[in-house]
């Protein structure tokens, strides 16, 4: 198996003029920045894609509106893109084809915009017949890598409020009904029981996402998170005898 690094294929990409040119304008980079931009060599420019870049940091920032005028010199005028840690998120190859996933934050969006530079420009993949299953320019939907799973010969995703319906285009997708069944047969068990934490709306906004929403019950006294910001843990003994 051999690891990518997302930064380092980023970067790679943006040694391709084209592909340099169609990010900045797909990611609506403008005036100074983009000139800025267009100057750095591809790690540095993949660094402030990622990382963003201050007014201080930008070496002659012109003051082309209001907002940039009154800017003290630690403000972003290119806002860091920290979630680009979970790449699960913004694309998911499912059997033998991909998804570059339009995100329903806006706070995420140029994530997306980054893997699809790579997806089409880079040489890993640029001219390869690779089935796309979903990609921005579908209208209306939404979707999270970490939300879609892929046991045996079908793919199932979640639902809920980062996620509206895939298109037809998309292979064989049974919404989440389904999804602990499938657990089940996985793991060779009659039946998964779900439990839900019992709390009132105020309790539900104060929760994080490593709480016990996020956590399955593969055998007895362990459980396992299905949120990356999650550890595995032990039941207690009256959870996992029931």
């Amino acid at each position: 198996m051999h690891v990518h690094l997302f930064d380092e294929l980023l970067a790679e990409t943006l040694k391709d003029d084209e592909a340099r040119a169609w990010l900045l304008e797909r990611a609506a980079i403008t005036g100074s920045l983009r000139a800025a931009c267009e100057e750095m060599d591809p790690e540095a420019l993949a660094r402030t894609l990622v990382g963003g870049i201050t007014k201080r940091e930008l070496a002659s920032p012109s003051a082309e509106s209001l907002r940039q005028a009154s800017a003290v010199p630690d403000d972003f005028f290119l806002r860091p893109r920290p979630n680009h840690l979970f790449t699960r998120d913004t694309s998911c190859w499912v059997f033998d084809g991909v998804t570059v996933n339009p995100m329903a934050k806006p706070a995420r969006r140029r994530e997306s915009l980054h893997v699809e530079a790579v997806y089409r420009f880079h040489p890993l993949f640029a001219g390869r017949d690779i089935p796309r299953w979903l990609g921005l320019d579908d209208p209306g939907v939404t979707l999270e890598g970490g939300d879609v799973h892929a046991p045996r010969h079908r793919a199932d995703h979640g639902r809920h409020r980062r996620v509206h319906p895939l298109p037809r285009a998309a292979p064989a997708v049974r919404e989440d009904e389904h999804f602990f069944a499938d657990v089940g047969d996985l793991l060779g068990l009659p039946r998964v029981r779900v439990l839900q934490a019992q709390q009132d709306v105020q309790a539900a906004e104060r929760e994080q996402w490593d709480d016990g929403n996020t956590c399955s019950l593969s055998r007895p006294a362990l459980s396992s998170p299905t949120s990356a910001t999650s550890q595995p843990t032990r039941c207690c003994a009256s959870m996992a005898s029931r």
